[in-house]
């Protein structure tokens, strides 16, 4: 029997192709999902970020340059007699970052400008995938020490801690502003 939760988290994040998958090596499951903007000056690519970047669902009225979404699913096989074996517990992760992608020609100092914003927001992106990825074993673990009738409960409780700490990540950065993921 599967058992699943799905939490949206946004955030801010990701440079050229090539870093995106660096900044995310080791942690399989993670996919890049680009959206295009394109503008002949900063703030025309910043209008751009506002129009078409992703919406926190906790803070709806504004958007974001970038947002992380991860699943985190848990399941244990079950006899026909109905016992439970939680020793044979699995906990998958899966996670799509989506991120600004620039289009089009822009001025050398405008393309700086952008490639920095980018690495910065990656770097701000990846610290939420890694954090998540990196406590899916505390779930496992909390599915193991229960029992069959409290595993779904003990594995929820934990996930529910993991999605605190995201959320408090972007309340304390104000969804990176204060680690300079800003761009212009």
């Amino acid at each position: 029997m599967p058992r699943f939760l799905f939490y949206v988290l946004s955030l801010a994040a990701v440079p050229a192709v090539a870093q995106t998958v660096d900044m995310f090596a080791g942690m399989p499951g993670v996919t890049i999902a680009d959206y295009d903007v394109a503008g002949d000056d900063a703030a025309a690519i910043r209008a751009q970020i506002e129009a078409k970047g992703p919406v926190d669902p906790n803070d709806p009225a504004r958007s974001f340059g970038g947002a992380t979404t991860f699943a985190i699913r848990w399941r244990w096989p079950i006899d026909r007699a109905g016992r439970c074996d939680l020793t044979a517990a699995r906990v998958t992760f899966a996670a799509t970052v989506t991120l600004p992608r620039l289009t089009g020609d822009v001025p050398d100092t405008l393309r700086n400008d952008w490639d920095r914003y980018r690495a910065a927001l990656e770097r701000h992106e990846a610290e939420h995938v890694r954090y998540a990825y990196d406590r899916r074993g505390d779930i496992a673990r909390a599915i193991r020490r229960a029992r069959c009738a409290t595993a779904d409960a003990a594995a929820t409780r934990v996930l529910a801690d993991i999605v605190a700490h995201e959320r408090a990540i972007d309340r304390t950065t104000r969804h990176g502003a204060s680690d300079d993921i800003v761009f212009p």
